[in-house]
């Protein structure tokens, strides 16, 4: 399925499933018992195809792919994340929140969950395809889509059935999209050279960074050294493009960051990341991050960003699973 068709198809389920939740008489928190009532209707075949289609050219592209999961229980919202990571071809990797220091946990009375899947690494610790389960006290029951294709676009589908994938659908072969135009910069004319002058995707992620070639490596990966003070070595030459090059895909920087970057005297074009932030005690920091939590059934337009700022482990290293309120000292 082309991703035009796929949006559309995905982004009417969506509108008919906030439409649900919103009527006068509709029950649940947020009008989600109703609107689940709903999606069991729904024509399963076109959604499913539409994910597929979606998710195969995140992958394609290098895109973060997202999966929020809200289940009635971990056993169920489980096997939903195996089926949806398998239908897909997900890479697999860790699964938190089932245990407190490899002690597992009795689940069978810890009610509903939340599975939140990440396609990519997050924090340097976990693989590609790590999730995190945690208790959720809302009323709807589905999946949050969340692919990015790196098109300057931003999608997220909501709440699509849990049982998308179950039998037939789980079973079919992965829709592969037609061959779409590269989101990611070619590799330069000339190989670049150390010492010279790049913007790289650290970590394999969406945003560019301004640094350096310090090596080249004899099978084409390259050590960057960034301009904040990151080393990476061993980077792949797609994830990395001269400075004076434009980013292919800029999309979700807000124009502030833009002005930012520029007042830094690097990546000063239109949709570039700021390279480095520094904030005094007492700041405030707002930014698009992690909305795979976005709430539905509101009249109006309604996001709740859910985002975590991770210090260095000498400074304070978060506990998984759940979110502490941090302190600060002069």
């Amino acid at each position: 399925m082309p991703i035009d068709e796929a949006d559309e198809v995905l982004s009417a389920y969506d509108n008919a499933h906030r439409a649900a939740a919103s009527q006068p008489d509709a029950e649940g928190l947020g009008g989600a018992l109703t609107a689940n009532a709903w999606s069991l209707n729904a024509d399963k075949a076109p959604l499913a195809a539409a994910v597929r289609s979606l998710a195969a050219t995140a992958l394609q592209r290098d895109g973060r792919l997202m999966l929020g999961i809200c289940a009635n229980d971990a056993t169920e919202g489980v096997a939903t994340l195996k089926k949806w990571v398998g239908a897909l071809q997900l890479p697999r990797g860790e699964l938190h929140g089932m245990d407190v220091d490899g002690v597992a946990i009795d689940m069978s009375d810890f009610g509903a969950v939340f599975l939140k899947y990440n396609s990519l690494p997050v924090n340097g610790l976990d693989p590609p395809g790590s999730a995190l389960l945690s208790g959720y006290g809302g009323d709807f029951r589905g999946v949050y889509f969340n692919p990015e294709l790196l098109d300057g676009g931003f999608r997220q589908f909501a709440v699509l059935p849990l049982s998308l994938f179950d039998g037939g659908a789980a079973a079919a072969p992965a829709a592969v999209p037609p061959p779409a135009p590269a989101v990611v910069a070619a590799p330069a004319a000339a190989p670049l050279a150390a010492g010279a002058r790049v913007m790289a995707r650290h970590g394999g992620k969406a945003p560019w960074y301004a640094g350096a070639v310090s090596a080249v490596r004899a099978d084409g990966s390259l050590d960057i050294a960034y301009d904040d003070g990151d080393q990476e070595e061993a980077v792949p030459p797609h994830l990395v493009r001269p400075a004076a090059a434009p980013a292919a895909a800029a999309g979700g920087v807000a124009a502030e960051g833009e002005a930012a970057a520029g007042e830094a005297g690097e990546a000063g074009e239109a949709g570039e990341a700021p390279l480095l932030v520094e904030l005094e005690l007492g700041d405030m920091l707002v930014w698009r991050g992690d909305l795979v939590h976005a709430g539905a059934g509101y009249d109006v337009e309604h996001v709740r960003v859910h985002a975590y700022i991770d210090t260095p482990d000498h400074i304070y290293r978060r506990p998984r699973g759940r979110t502490n309120l941090c302190g600060a000292e002069e």
